[in-house]
């Protein structure tokens, strides 16, 4: 198995285990109930800029990836 794939399916299972987890402590706890309207706006642009940084950070690695390549 090539360096790159192996990569991308340990991203691909970081990703999904990441995504079980999180609905797993959002499925048992009362997560963002005590929030009022306001907060879950705050919560959500919060939310939308950390998706921003992490597609930013992840486009940036492709680059430098594919330069070394």
């Amino acid at each position: 198995m090539s360096g790159g794939l192996f990569t991308w399916i340990a991203e691909q299972i970081k990703t999904c285990s990441d995504f079980l987890v999180l609905s797993l402590i959002r499925g048992t706890s009362r997560f963002e109930s005590e929030l009022t309207e306001e907060g879950r706006q705050e919560q959500r642009m919060w939310r939308d800029r950390r998706m921003r940084n992490l597609k930013g950070l992840a486009l940036r690695a492709r680059r430098r990836q594919q330069q070394n390549s």
